[in-house]
């Protein structure tokens, strides 16, 4: 049946529908033939109405055309009181109906129904054969359908019995029961079945008979001594069958799944494509997306000695290049904002009374607050304030006439990535 509405493609045979042959890329064909499929194929979310209006664009209807057609089918089909109704609570016999009404909504010569009553009871399988009706006779449409009722097969014009894709018998329901002399179409139709199923039994006893003979005559010609058999493929086989263990089992293995795999990557493209194109995406996404480099930390400052002292201390970090000062804070519950917003990497806070005990030789505490929430960039951020307190250490004393220089001097280079950027190191 599907093949007859153009929806899959025949594999072997032909048919004619509409004087013409079955072509699925055919859409002038196509769309004089309507088709109901037994399970329920209309959209759950849409209503009644939308349905019918989202079938009525498919089948290229709009304007008044496709208002009259969708208001029709409403009042043939007594659907009007159910227009806003989503199909998953109505009954199963009116959803048939719906599907009904979808498929005849523009028309069609010839309509094509899949077991449209199966599950359904028999009251509304009897009013569903009453639409069928009215489509045939009064609307001269074309209804070729499939059932396993026998009291519906007797209210078409022609049938075929069918058993396991075998054609049986063809004809009108009365002609097939007088060639039977049968009662009921039933009964006729289990007289053709048992027909069928007779012949491929006396096509066995046939068969077996000539078996017969051929297995006397090899018993007769097996009593004359015959030469070996030569060795078969299947030992060869054997003596050179690979090992399952070692480097040769080992080889022969990765070649296997090698070989597998490249062939689906010739058959699928797209994968093929993937596989050539992904690593290369996904390199210069990396390469741009990710870094490591600590350059310019934010820090905030919290001076509660505003002495020059300090002042000078947090010149000393602004004018780094590894910091950025973001704020000036003004009290200590501002800490925990900016450390845990990530306004700021690092905080600085100087106490009251700095300057004087730095002047005095008394050893001030600074106190530092970093972020170790990513430890890459906090064990940066440590060694850069290392850095900046020795150097204004040197500087606050050089400027008193004490020079501080340390006993040995380190410079680092490094080798093959001199800038110690990530980027080098991420990308070729």
């Amino acid at each position: 049946m599907k093949m007859l509405t153009g929806l899959l493609d025949a594999s072997s045979g032909s048919a004619k529908l509409l004087g013409k042959s079955i072509d699925a890329k055919d859409m002038h064909v196509r769309q004089q033939v309507g088709y109901m499929s037994q399970a329920f194929s209309l959209y759950e979310e849409l209503s009644v109405r939308q349905n019918l209006v989202l079938h009525a664009k498919l089948y290229q209807l709009s304007g008044k055309t496709a208002e009259q057609a969708i208001a029709s089918a409403l009042v043939q089909f007594e659907l009007q009181d159910l227009a806003d109704e989503l199909p998953r609570s109505l009954s199963l016999g009116v959803r048939q109906r719906l599907q009904l009404a979808a498929a005849c909504l523009h028309r069609p010569t010839v309509l094509i129904l899949d077991e449209p009553t199966s599950g359904v009871d028999p009251a509304a399988r009897d009013k569903f054969w009453q639409y069928l009706l009215k489509l045939s006779r009064d609307d001269r449409v074309t209804i070729f359908i499939s059932t396993h009722f026998m009291n519906e097969a007797l209210r078409c014009d022609r049938i075929s019995f069918m058993h396991r894709g075998q054609v049986l018998a063809v004809g009108t329901p009365q002609a097939l029961q007088q060639q039977r002399q049968a009662a009921t179409l039933e009964e006729a139709f289990i007289a053709f079945l048992t027909e069928q199923q007779e012949q491929p039994q006396q096509s066995y006893k046939k068969q077996s008979k000539q078996q017969i003979k051929a297995e006397s005559k090899t018993a007769i010609e097996a009593q004359t001594p015959a030469a070996p058999p030569p060795p078969s493929t299947n030992d060869v086989g054997r003596r050179n069958k690979v090992p399952k263990f070692g480097l040769s089992y080992w080889f022969y293995t990765v070649w296997t799944f090698a070989l597998r795999e490249g062939k689906e990557l010739l058959r699928d493209p797209i994968r093929l494509l993937f596989s050539i194109l992904g690593p290369i995406i996904l390199l210069l996404v990396d390469s741009w997306g990710l870094s490591f480099d600590a350059n310019r930390i934010n820090f905030a400052v919290l001076d509660q000695d505003r002495s020059y002292e300090s002042r000078e201390l947090i010149e000393h970090f602004a004018g780094s290049a590894y910091f950025k000062q973001v704020a000036q804070l003004s009290e200590r519950s501002q800490l925990t904002d900016y450390l845990s917003g990530e306004k700021s990497r690092l905080i600085l806070e100087i106490p009251s009374g700095f300057g004087r005990h730095l002047l005095q030789q008394q050893r001030p505490e600074v106190a530092f607050y970093i972020d170790g929430s990513m430890p890459f960039t906090g064990e940066n951020a440590v060694t850069y304030t290392t850095t900046v307190i020795r150097q204004y250490t040197q500087d606050f004393y050089k400027k008193r006439g004490i020079n501080l220089q340390p006993p040995y001097d380190l410079q680092v280079r490094m080798m093959y990535n001199q800038a110690f950027k990530s980027v080098n190191a991420i990308s070729p």
